[in-house]
């Protein structure tokens, strides 16, 4: 053997390569069983992943070899569980009887102690089936064997669990509950409607003591809530959190008081102005959030959130209106801004996201619509790299506003002001391309922009470059309005801004419109070019020329 192999390190590597081939498992299985010093090399790079545990269950041998039959005439075996346990697993609604094909025996401790050898070595388990009974595409006995087989967890090493995309049922909890090690740092559990949480007492909740990311999502009653409650309490290393299940204000002050939270993502009901407090009351809530997102059904809810408590670590905001309710959703907005400027790092804030799955309900009434006066509060983040709004509201934003925004967001990388949104003013009083010029002067890390634009440039003179000098290198799209006023121009002002621009991706349903943007694609990719041909000519000409002479005096 090459004394390269010996070194782990490359070996390692060597198997993390051969397992993502197309027979990976097959020669990671045969280096195994070439010698010892390949053995646990390969073992946990074979075992490390896992979306089944039929792979571990065929450890045992012949003894679990079994298959179920939908046949009366069958009688249910009790081989390798009880029959009590066998009818405890059994559903009204189908009928399952479980026959033995081959030896009728139960596993012997060495095939138990292959099995546990493996399971060390698994990490990560992610389902993509439901090891439930009423599952038929999984041996239902490879299951109640593994179950039956004593009460340790099924992988103790086992730091990463993800149930099935179609829920979690009843009959699931006995097998969720051998999931749950010491070791386990990440949890995603998928809930399905009226299912109670609780089932998961706080003796198997205890347990888990290592948690540092955590998913919950579903829909569940007061029972869950409950649970939910002991459970985020315990899990002080907690660093990310998840939860689709409305929450009140107790998790929310258990929450706030972990210190190693990082990431937060969380929907709060409805609340009652009468019966909503003002403080989650604790001493440096939140001391290293950095990620929050938010799902409320208005933007008085996210007010009421907001109120709560300072958030001055947090870097990226989310916010999501689910009903989007609010007659007067501008003004609601406006003081959104105004409470985040007292409420957040004006320093520490780089990115605000809000979507709604709905509009205001008044698409084109223009004394509702979204001003520059209306978003100017947010102009005091001054280290804002993204600033996304795509609620479908009413706009009515000119150029002097997202010049505005340029100087005050030097950082901006990502600007999008609802493109499919209501644009209701005339054309000549909307965006136009024009507002592309500070962007390029002023925000130097641009890499993308939507808004409705219209195609109109500002006069530019043959001796004047439209963006003087300044170029945006990292804009490969952008979001255009529907009319082009003048191709040749519209080519000649986008080819000088953006070098390196691949597609213009315009909002209009007319097939004439877009035929003109392909039109000024086409030339712009064309203006590129010869501007980047004379730099290289006038570079060539400067290296050829050589240092000026000083003049004589």
């Amino acid at each position: 053997m090459h004394q390269i192999f010996r070194l782990d390190e490359i070996f390692e590597a060597i198997c993390w390569f051969v397992k993502y081939e197309s027979d990976g498992g097959k020669t990671l299985a045969a280096l195994t069983r070439t010698c010892r010093t390949f053995e646990n090399v390969a073992l946990a790079a074979l075992w490390e992943s896992q979306d089944s545990l039929v792979p571990l269950a065929r450890c045992l041998g012949a003894a679990i070899q079994e298959t179920w039959k939908s046949n009366e005439n069958i009688k249910p075996t009790n081989i390798l569980v009880r029959s009590d346990m066998i009818s405890t697993f059994r559903s009204e609604s189908v009928n399952l009887y479980l026959a033995a094909q081959c030896t009728e025996r139960l596993p012997t401790l060495s095939e138990w102690k292959r099995e546990h050898k493996h399971a060390l070595f698994i990490k990560t388990f992610v389902s993509s089936q439901n090891p439930s009974i009423l599952d038929h595409s999984i041996d239902t006995t490879v299951f109640i064997a593994l179950f039956a087989h004593g009460s340790m967890p099924f992988f103790p090493n086992l730091q990463e669990f993800q149930w099935p995309l179609r829920g979690i049922s009843d009959g699931d909890i006995p097998f969720i509950t051998r999931f749950l090690g010491p070791k386990l740092e990440k949890i995603t559990l998928n809930m399905p409607n009226n299912y109670k949480l609780d089932m998961l007492t706080l003796d198997h909740l205890l347990t888990i003591h290592a948690l540092k990311e955590m998913s919950l999502k579903g829909e569940a009653g007061l029972g869950s809530l409950l649970s939910i409650r002991e459970l985020i309490t315990r899990s002080v290393q907690l660093r990310a959190f998840t939860c689709t299940i409305p929450l009140d204000l107790t998790h929310v002050r258990i929450l706030a008081t972990l210190r190693s939270l990082h990431r937060l993502s969380v929907i709060m009901p409805p609340m009652v102005d009468e019966s909503f407090e003002t403080s989650v009351g604790c001493d440096d809530p939140f001391p290293v959030l950095q990620t929050l997102t938010l799902a409320v059904s208005n933007l008085a809810g996210a007010l009421h959130f907001i109120q709560l408590c300072p958030f001055t670590h947090v870097a990226q905001f989310e916010l999501e209106i689910q009903e989007n309710s609010l007659p007067d959703s501008p003004r609601y907005l406006e003081a959104l801004g105004t409470l985040m400027v007292k409420q957040f790092s004006s320093k520490a804030l780089q990115a605000f996201r809000l979507t709604s799955e709905c509009g205001s309900g008044l698409p084109w009434d223009t004394t509702k619509a979204i001003r520059a006066s209306t978003l100017r509060p947010f102009l005091s983040f001054r280290n804002l790299a993204m600033f996304h709004l795509d609620a479908n509201w009413c706009y009515d934003l000119h150029n002097s506003f997202i010049e505005e925004a340029a100087k005050a967001w030097p950082s901006l990388r990502y600007i999008f002001l609802d493109p499919w949104g209501s644009w209701p003013v005339p054309r000549d009083r909307r965006l136009t391309l024009a507002c592309f010029l500070p962007l390029v002067q002023h925000c130097p890390r641009i890499r993308n922009f939507a808004g409705l634009f219209e195609g109109c440039v500002p006069y530019i003179s043959d001796t004047t470059r439209p963006g003087n000098g300044h170029e945006a290198e990292f804009v490969r799209d952008i979001f255009v309005g529907h009319s082009v006023s003048d191709i040749e121009a519209v080519a000649l002002f986008l080819s000088d801004l953006f070098p390196h621009l691949e597609q213009i991706r315009s909002l209009s349903e007319a097939d004439d419109t877009h035929a003109r943007w392909e039109e000024v694609t086409k030339k712009v990719k064309e203006y590129t070019l010869v501007r980047s041909q004379m730099k290289a000519w006038y570079k060539e000409k400067d290296a050829t020329a050589g240092p000026k002479k000083r003049s004589e005096t």
